[in-house]
């Protein structure tokens, strides 16, 4: 605590001579009377230094305080001065402590029939837009089912249609592939590249992506280090969504339902948000014209893999291993000796 005290006097010897002399200045007081020689002299040698080091520690009782008492005490916070500090000073976790409990509140209906579906699927084609967000379980892209989508064209409101059995697969998802492949309807995702791997699962080929999330918060802040929804939802919106994975936390049915609901919300929120600032940054443009097509390509590479002549790659294997062996040979050469070739 680099207080300087006594040498040669530690917490025990103190304990023993407060407790014999009550006070420090009564210790200093009876410092010749103290029978450990050394001990003796230094208090008497560093009775100044003892003095001062109290001095340090000393809780002062004598500042003059320009409050009362009653103004000290503990009241109910000014949330929107403490929400200015906390965003100036990126407190992220106390600004989402200062929201209300429960965050905003979405109305969410579920479709679970066909003609409820024939009519959500033409008030999407009206709006001409909507955001999606896809629920599936199983391990990768490649192993997902498709277990239930939410669509939200309207702020506040969400439609999770339920695809968990396979008769609901095949009773709604021919009514929701036109929509879903049509080029006229805008959508907006997050992750678009693992939504689209999804669909693809249920031979479904998603198009009309105008805006993913996760790639234009990736072009306005690449070097943020997170893009996932939660954490988008709050930097760009101050709302909180569950960050929990419906998968892996096994919430109840209807929770699952309502957290992508809620996700297929935020998504829709925010497309403005983000496209004014992509076109504020003049980024718009390589979003549309070069990020969403190339994650196109690059669900098609995953899916497909690429060829490789095994033969050959093995014989350059061999070739630069016999390189490499050479010039460590040299190395060893020139330097005289063999050392650590690893070692910077």
């Amino acid at each position: 605590d680099n207080i300087p005290g006594v040498p040669g006097v530690g917490e025990k010897t103190a304990v023993k001579l407060l407790k014999e002399y009550h006070t420090l200045e009564g210790v200093l007081e009876h410092a010749g009377e103290v029978k450990n020689k050394r001990v003796r002299e230094n208090l008497i040698a560093f009775a100044d230094q003892a003095r001062f080091s109290r001095n340090l520690i000393e809780l002062r009782t004598d500042i003059p305080l320009e409050w009362e008492w009653d103004e000290l005490r503990r009241r109910e916070p000014d949330r929107e001065q403490l929400r200015e500090l906390f965003s100036e000073l990126e407190f992220k976790q106390l600004l989402r402590e200062l929201l209300p409990e429960g965050g905003s509140k979405i109305a969410l209906r579920r479709v679970s029939d066909a003609a409820s579906c024939r009519s959500l699927v033409e008030k999407l084609t009206k709006a001409g837009r909507f955001a999606l967000r896809i629920y599936a379980e199983g391990d990768g892209f490649l192993a997902g089912e498709l277990r239930g989508l939410a669509v939200s064209h309207k702020k506040g409101e969400a439609v999770f249609i339920g695809l968990k059995t396979n008769t609901a697969r095949k009773e709604l998802l021919p009514i929701l592939r036109p929509l879903l492949e049509s080029d006229v309807v805008g959508k907006i995702t997050h992750d678009g590249k693992y939504t689209d791997h999804i669909l693809l699962n249920q031979g479904i080929g998603l198009k009309g992506v105008i805006l993913d999330t996760l790639l234009a918060s990736y072009l306005l802040h690449p070097s943020r280090p997170g893009h996932d929804l939660p954490s988008l939802a709050w930097d760009f919106l101050e709302r909180t969504i569950s960050e929990g994975s419906p998968g892996e936390d096994q919430p109840e049915e209807g929770e699952i339902e309502y957290i992508i609901g809620e996700e297929a919300d935020v998504i829709l929120e925010l497309m403005d948000v983000l496209e004014k600032e992509l076109k504020e940054k003049k980024l718009l443009d390589l979003l549309r014209e070069m990020e969403l097509p190339l994650s196109g390509v690059l669900v098609t590479m995953e899916r497909n893999g690429i060829r490789l002549d095994r033969e050959k790659l093995g014989a350059l294997s061999r070739s630069l291993q016999e390189e490499l062996c050479g010039l460590t040979e040299r190395m060893y050469a020139l330097a005289g000796e063999e050392f650590n070739l690893n070692s910077p």
